[in-house]
């Protein structure tokens, strides 16, 4: 079996079609149409067809090395396997984002430099009113900054000081994504995988370089999908439930911290809802007898949700007063959800998705804050009503900004943000840096070589889901991944917001490679068999001639 299945686990009629629609969907859009994308920029672009030997060669590579090195390792894992497996991806997670870091000594811009700048403001004791402002508006990236200050208070103020602080979390985020992966599939080999390919994959090494609250979020996530992957079935004893009930504290603690750094929680939550609703819920509803559990499991949510909350709450409270900003003068315009949306669905005349007109709407409100966001609905209504044409189109301009399109360098954005010469406000203003100068067709080319691979590994990872019983974790990836697309539909979104789902994707792949490796074991041990059977056959004819 390719998954490990709890015997408590059963899959529930409709929700089993419904379940397996939801693969076929993620696995068409985004994998298939990203392999599509990037797939006709690595084998039509001519900057990038010289290169193809690179990706062929690499391809060969990655699965000979990983068809000889899970098929050496022992059925099961030895403590002493365990601890030298964990040693050597800590320290190899390290040392490829601290090598990466130390040649591209990259600086940041814009809200990068913004964290940064007031990070070092606070550590000399300077509050700026500009940035009381500005984190009045965007309290994330204002906590994110007050990290900054906390880790620049221990060590010196220094980029990189906050990029090594990037290397470890990079590294603890790999650790946590091999005990993820091998939670939720029930096999160490493929949790080695996960992290693996989490660990090597150069889009996230680069990335690795640049300031930013993602990182946390990565290293959140993977925490929440460890907690929860776990036996949820209430048994009725109070020891067992006061165990569950501190473990969805601990989610929502999680939770909260992805919520501090980017207002995108919202969709780890719903996905976890669902999760309870069909794996639980629904079956205590069915049998009747367990109304208890029921309000238990309800009990679970809102002790989710009311812990987010909390850690939202108090990690505010503390930016309000480290930066002395008073919440009756914030305007937080993301309370409510109607600034993104505006930002997501707001279109120019050409029919072209544009942020932009939603920034103009925002410094020309004169209305109170608190209807600020029923204000932004009133205005989306009104792009609907008028441009309700033209969103078919712009659906799949978001889609394309999110996950990649031909005509555009693969991993674009990534590779924008994370090569600068000079910590700068304005990333206009800054000059290229000497190795995207020199080498921007070759460097795009690698990113989107092995991002092809990664997406295509996901991607038979999704659909070999198809052929098993429902994996209660996989599921839960594939909610969040769902999540995401929709939120890049509706909402403002780039291509680097897709680094939240670096774990997941890992995860996702980890399980296609794995399914492709027992294939290969397969053909490998029937080609032997025929062999074997072909030169017995020999010997014998040869004996009989004699």
């Amino acid at each position: 079996m390719l998954f490990k299945q709890n015997k408590n686990r059963e899959t529930y009629g409709m929700f089993e079609i419904l379940i397996k629609m939801l693969y076929v969907v993620v696995g068409i859009a985004p994998f298939l149409l990203t392999l599509i994308n990037t797939g006709a920029y690595i084998f039509a672009y001519r900057h990038a067809k010289q290169y193809l030997i690179v990706f062929y060669l690499f391809t060969f590579l990655m699965l000979f090395c990983a068809f000889l090195c899970i098929n050496k390792l022992p059925e099961k894992e030895s403590k002493d396997q365990k601890k030298y497996t964990l040693i050597v991806l800590f320290v190899m997670t390290i040392f490829l984002r601290v090598v990466a870091m130390l040649i591209m000594k990259s600086q940041p811009v814009s809200d990068f430099y913004m964290a940064y700048d007031n990070a070092v403001k606070i550590v000399n004791g300077i509050i700026d009113p500009h940035y009381q402002v500005h984190y009045g508006t965007y309290p994330y990236w204002g906590f994110y900054s007050l990290t900054l200050a906390f880790i620049f208070k221990i060590f010196a103020p220094s980029v990189l000081v906050g990029q090594a602080f990037n290397c470890m979390v990079g590294a603890f985020t790999t650790i946590l994504i091999y005990f993820a992966a091998k939670k939720i599939v029930g096999s160490y080999k493929t949790g080695i995988i996960a992290a693996v390919l989490y660990m090597i994959n150069p889009t996230i090494i680069i990335y690795n370089t640049v300031l930013s609250g993602e990182h946390l979020i990565m290293l959140s996530s993977c925490a929440v999908i460890y907690l929860l992957i776990d036996s949820n079935q209430i048994q009725g004893t109070k020891e067992d439930t006061k165990k569950i009930f501190f473990k969805y504290i601990w989610l929502g603690i999680f939770m909260g911290v992805i919520a501090s750094y980017k207002p995108i929680h919202v969709i780890y939550l719903i996905a976890l809802i669902i999760y309870e609703i069909i794996f639980y819920i629904f079956k205590y509803i069915k049998e009747r007898k367990q109304i208890r559990k029921v309000i238990i499991e309800i009990g679970l949510i809102f002790t989710l949700v009311i812990s987010c909350k909390m850690v939202t709450a108090l990690n505010q409270t503390i930016l309000y007063n480290v930066m002395n900003i008073k919440s009756d003068e914030a305007f937080r315009i993301h309370e409510g959800y109607g600034f993104p949306i505006l930002a997501g669905l707001a279109i120019d005349e050409n029919g072209n998705w544009t942020p932009k007109e939603a920034g103009v709407f925002k410094d020309n409100y004169t209305g109170a804050k608190e209807d600020f966001s029923k204000a932004c609905f009133q205005e989306v209504q009104n792009y609907i009503e008028r441009y309700y044409d033209k969103y078919p189109i712009m659906f799949w301009q978001k889609f394309s900004t999110s996950w990649g399109r031909y005509g555009r360098y693969p991993e674009s954005a990534f590779i924008a943000w994370s090569f600068y010469p000079t910590a700068i406000f304005d990333q206009g203003d800054a000059g290229q840096h000497p190795i995207i100068e020199t080498y921007y067709a070759e460097v795009s080319t690698f990113l989107g070589q092995y991002y092809f691979l990664w997406m295509f590994f996901a991607f038979w990872g999704v659909i070999s889901m198809l052929r098993g019983k429902i994996n209660h974790g996989l599921f839960y990836c594939i909610l969040v991944i769902f999540g995401f697309v929709l939120m890049g539909c509706f909402a403002e979104v780039q291509m680097r917001y897709r680094s939240i789902l670096f774990p997941y994707i890992s995860i996702l792949s980890a399980v296609g490679m794995n399914d492709i490796i027992i294939k290969l074991s397969y053909l490998t041990s029937g080609i032997k068999r025929l062999l074997t059977g072909i030169r017995n056959r020999t010997e014998k004819d040869g004996d009989l001639f004699q």
